[in-house]
């Protein structure tokens, strides 16, 4: 067996999924000693470090394999969201409702968005928000079509220097993106993106409540929702957290194991080159 074989064992590349690439800083340092004993180790060194220009096809492979992994699984999780109601008419949802329509406006409940690192290291998290006519018992009676909803992040102070600016909202339904955003005009289920830069998080900090994200209904039926009884406007909304959180310790194990796997791949195409 080789040195390279008897310091790794059998290389094996780890399933791109498994690799979670996050936030590799100060607060994880890898220490590698007595690297010029073992040129493995070394390489590894230099790969992790970002020293290295010889695994550079190498690392663009793995990039590119990470982004179809993720790609995928967001299609696999707007897969399993759950199919809206049918859309209602305005006079049905009163009738259905037992009051006006504008009162019987409803927007889905907030939820709590958590923003995760992406290879790009910023913050990414995903939200949906769903305007339907609601019953007096809470039943959703249908989709309002042609809906409109004001979505807005304003910090909870909890982190030192995190400001709205620092968020921008995107979707396919929202025509500007930044922050506060419109969604909409939209019929049924809408989804969104809160995405916040890498510096969201200050060295040392690995998780924080950053923010509250707020989800108000400022057209439904392509119209305001004026009480015809009163003359108000009325805001039917919703609210929730916004939490942002880097990678444990066992994703950088995670991530040194696949990169293991990388070098003995590369010293394998390499040892073969040299051969023939």
């Amino acid at each position: 067996m080789t040195e390279f074989g008897k310091a790794l064992g059998q290389p094996r590349i780890q399933p791109f999924p498994q690799l979670r690439l996050n936030k590799l800083d100060q607060r994880h340092h890898l220490s590698f000693a007595n690297l010029d004993d073992h040129p493995e180790r070394r390489i590894l060194g230099q790969l992790l470090e970002g020293n290295s220009t010889m695994f550079t096809n190498t690392i663009q492979s793995v990039r590119r394999g990470l982004g179809l992994a993720l790609g995928i699984a967001a299609v696999g999780a707007l897969g399993a969201i759950p199919a809206a109601a049918s859309s209602v008419t305005a006079a049905d949802c009163a009738a259905q409702s037992g009051t006006v329509t504008v009162r019987a406006v409803a927007i889905s409940q907030g939820q709590t968005i958590t923003l995760q690192q992406v290879p790009d290291m910023t913050y990414q998290g995903d939200g949906q928000i769903e305007v339907f006519c609601k019953a007096g018992n809470g039943t959703n009676l249908g989709d309002i079509p042609d809906a409109q909803v004001k979505v807005s992040v304003l910090p909870t102070g909890g982190v030192p220097g995190v400001t709205a600016s620092m968020f921008t909202i995107t979707g396919t339904a929202v025509a500007t993106p930044g922050n506060p955003v419109f969604v909409g005009p939209v019929s049924g289920l809408s989804a969104f993106t809160i995405t916040a830069p890498a510096t969201l998080l200050p060295p040392g900090v690995v998780s924080a409540d950053v923010g509250v994200q707020f989800e108000i209904v400022t057209l439904a039926y392509g119209a305001p929702l004026t009480d015809p009884s009163t003359g108000y406007v009325l805001k039917p909304g919703t609210f929730g957290d916004v939490l942002a959180a880097t990678p444990e310790l066992d994703s950088l194990a995670l991530f040194g194991t696949g990169a293991l796997g990388l070098v003995g791949y590369a010293l394998m195409r390499r040892r073969a080159a040299r051969r023939s």
